[in-house]
């Protein structure tokens, strides 16, 4: 790996916001982009290759900050998952469904059967 390569790969942490069913929080060939460089927050939208900043003024340490919160609560959001997914068939009936977004949280959705 050359050094530009290994500099854009620490320099960059890509977040997609979707889970392994299909769902996702943002549009198809979306996604964000933070730059640890210049603390930027971007939203790419891939297939135009359009990019709009979303912040720019988040740093290392917020970024370790929402990581040390999404650690202390994540047993929290899985007690919640277990209790929501014992519902889900009666949620299904009513045309709806919540869906886990990887490490992210939930999404409510039109239910597929």
């Amino acid at each position: 790996m050359s050094d530009q390569n290994w500099l854009n790969a620490v320099r960059f942490k890509k977040f997609s916001l979707h889970n392994p069913g299909g769902y996702s929080v943002l549009p198809e060939r979306y996604g964000l982009v933070f730059d640890r460089l210049t603390g930027t927050l971007t939203l790419v939208n891939w297939k135009q290759e359009q990019f709009i900043a979303v912040c720019s003024s988040l740093n290392e340490e917020q970024i370790a900050l929402y990581e040390q919160a999404r650690e202390r609560v994540e047993p929290l959001f899985q007690a919640l998952w277990e209790r929501v997914s014992g519902c889900q068939d009666c949620l299904n009936n009513l045309g709806i469904d919540i869906v886990a977004l990887m490490n992210y949280g939930w999404l409510i959705v039109g239910f597929r059967p």
